[in-house]
């Protein structure tokens, strides 16, 4: 990384000169100073890079207190997800399994702690909290407007601290070589966290004032997640075999799609299991899912580097197709490559569909009975033609693709 200063841009009188960047062999300030920098300044770690729910992030409490040891910086989202921060200095070097397994430990640490431990921890450090009857929700609130309201904030924390749901990050004014290749040391964990490796470069200016300039070195793509789904049957606990469950066995999710499998499992957890089946069926391609506020869109790569969004699943329970949405929508064969995909899903439909085409050039599948799109439930039985309809749909996609720059 080699930034330069440009003065006044676009002008005859233009200049660009290089940033010297500040040693970090003998650097001016200690791990104590870059704890203060990022706790002061959250928006210097890129969080949302890695997850989507970790958009905004709280500064709540430095230093604090675990059995394992003291956590450098701990944070948390509007919406309740937990970050532990530990800061490392490059003269400062450790064993790549030292500084994991010192972060992993943190995490273990947290996920014993209650919504009340976190509350009396702030309450140590911020005295002047002990007469509010919520600290933590108060100061998150106060900093953020968009944060939940308390009762579902304090239920979403005591979740993600139960299962582990944190985002954990190894933060650096650099991160050497050896950490980047974590990905088959973490995946040894079971806690269901998202991991980040940050290094913040500084650069001093002649005026003797610094740029900081953060970036994401590493991440985790997957992390291998247990998701059990029990029946709670009078004073007793079992699982329910009369129909599909999720069944408790590895699935490969981000914190933001087990978090959408989640609200879709209460509404019919039948459709999350067909869902989940789906994806795992065509990770080959690979098909993902991209999850947004109410709904996950189903989508795979094009060769241009778009995606091809397959369909859209909404937490009211339906699913719509939208004719493959594309810039290429008004081009006369992609409207038929569309066409060929949408038919193939009616057909595909336990109930009567067909294919409505807008004004706008748009199509989705729609049901004959009362014109809307579909419930779930009416693909449910016939999964494997929808695969095959999304496999014939992205080869169809990826010849258009080819056809054109050729």
């Amino acid at each position: 990384m080699k930034p330069a200063l440009v003065s006044k841009l676009n002008t005859e009188h233009q200049t660009c000169a290089p940033i010297k960047p500040i040693s970090i062999n003998t650097p001016p300030y200690d791990e104590e100073w870059l704890q203060t920098l990022v706790q002061d300044n959250p928006d210097l770690i890129p969080a949302h890079q890695i997850e989507a729910c970790f958009n905004t992030l709280v500064p709540v409490l430095m230093e604090y207190s675990l059995p394992s040891g003291y956590l450098d910086n701990f944070l948390i989202t509007p919406d309740g997800y937990p970050v532990l921060v530990e800061v490392k200095l490059w003269k400062n070097q450790e064993s790549r399994r030292k500084v994991v397994a010192q972060i992993l430990e943190y995490a273990k640490d947290f996920s014993a702690l209650t919504y009340d431990d976190l509350n009396a921890e702030f309450v140590k450090k911020y005295p002047n909290a002990k007469n509010q009857d919520n600290p933590l929700y108060e100061a998150v609130a106060g900093y953020s407007p968009d944060t939940l309201d308390e009762i579902s904030f304090v239920d979403r924390v005591s979740r993600n601290l139960k299962e582990g749901r944190f985002l954990l990050i190894i933060l650096g004014d650099g991160i050497r070589e050896e950490l980047v290749n974590l990905s088959k040391y973490l995946l040894q964990h079971s806690l269901r966290y998202a991991f980040g490796l940050v290094q913040i470069k500084l650069f001093e200016l002649e005026n003797n004032d610094v740029i900081a300039l953060p970036s994401l070195m590493g991440k985790t793509q997957t992390i291998e997640r247990h998701v059990t789904v029990v029946n709670m049957q009078g004073e007793g606990v079992s699982v329910s075999a009369k129909r599909p469950v999720i069944n408790e066995r590895t699935e490969k999710t981000s914190l933001t799609t087990d978090e959408f499998y989640e609200q879709l499992s209460t509404i019919n957890p039948d459709c999350v299991v067909w869902l989940k089946n789906l994806i795992k069926a065509m990770n080959d391609i690979p098909v993902e899912l991209s999850v947004g506020k109410a709904f996950a869109s189903i989508v795979a790569p094009l060769p241009n580097g778009e995606n091809l969004i397959l369909g859209k699943v909404n937490l009211r329970n339906t699913i719509e197709f939208w004719g493959m949405p594309n810039k290429k929508r008004k081009n006369p064969r992609w409207s038929e490559i569309s066409k060929i995909y949408l038919t193939a899903i009616a057909n595909a439909s336990s109930q009567s569909a067909y294919v409505k085409v807008f004004e706008s050039g748009h199509m989705d599948v729609y049901s004959e009975d009362n014109d809307k799109v579909l419930a779930i439930d009416c693909y449910l039985n016939n999964a494997n033609l929808i695969e095959v309809a999304m496999r014939e749909a992205i080869h169809n996609a990826e010849n258009f693709f080819e056809t054109e720059t050729n």
